[in-house]
């Protein structure tokens, strides 16, 4: 059940659509219009009415909302609006979780599908070079405008921790450095404009950020914006 008020409902609706959902290559313009076709039941149960951002949002994504009438639950939540925002915070923890759960399903597990090509900058490179730490691979691409927010936190963790980002990208290598000289941004980038290994590694959308430990397993996989500070942390216990 989500438990929302019309004050947040907008909002959390815009959030659910844009961190929970990554930009598809085939939608290149259009991140949060590129969401797959959702079918599930949610139910929904506001305080006096309906949220008006929930229902746009079952309305447009073609989820079956159900809505429940006033029971004795329902009375005790919202006699005790701790306990009302505590069953709110639960439930999207639940949501978050089973959409990571539903897009990583085919992403690789256990040690690391080989890479090996040449960089921007003409050097040649392995995942195997990098043994010994905990390695970020980032799947980005310059049409993606989340990757774009992303590119911040991303180089400030080269100055940190290797990283190797694959840019899947039609545009060619001297574009892509012009990108990332716009940006001021300046880690190692693989181009990747045929997807080979991106195929190698199950990528369905970007951005895609795979942490991978000093012996060359996958620790961990998110797919989405992920913040600096939540990739330096599974870097460190990826570390440990």
């Amino acid at each position: 059940m989500i438990m929302a008020t019309e004050e947040h409902g907008n909002i959390l609706y815009q959030a659910f659509i844009f961190l929970c959902f990554p930009c598809i290559p085939w939608q290149k313009y259009k991140c949060s219009g590129a969401l797959p076709r959702l079918s599930a039941s949610i139910i929904i149960k506001l305080k006096d009415y309906y949220c008006g951002g929930a229902k746009q949002c079952c309305n447009r994504y073609k989820i079956s909302a159900v809505f429940v009438p006033e029971s004795g639950v329902t009375d005790l939540l919202k006699k005790n609006p701790w306990l009302r925002r505590a069953v709110e915070l639960l439930v999207i923890l639940v949501i978050f979780l089973a959409l990571h759960a539903w897009q990583t399903r085919h992403a690789p597990r256990g040690m690391a599908p080989d890479i090996s090509g040449t960089l921007l900058d003409g050097t040649a490179v392995s995942l195997e070079q990098y043994r010994g730490k905990p390695l970020l691979l980032q799947f980005w691409a310059t049409w993606c405008p989340v990757c774009s927010m992303e590119q911040k936190s991303i180089d400030a963790l080269a100055d940190d921790y290797p990283v190797l980002s694959i840019a899947m990208d039609e545009a060619s290598g001297q574009e892509i450095r012009d990108y990332m000289q716009k940006k001021n941004v300046d880690y190692p980038v693989l181009h990747d404009p045929d997807s080979v290994i991106a195929q190698r590694y199950s990528i369905t959308g970007v951005p895609s950020s795979f942490i991978v430990d000093g012996e060359g397993k996958i620790r961990f996989v998110e797919v989405g914006y992920t913040t600096g500070i939540g990739l330096r942390l599974r870097l460190w216990w990826a570390g440990l």
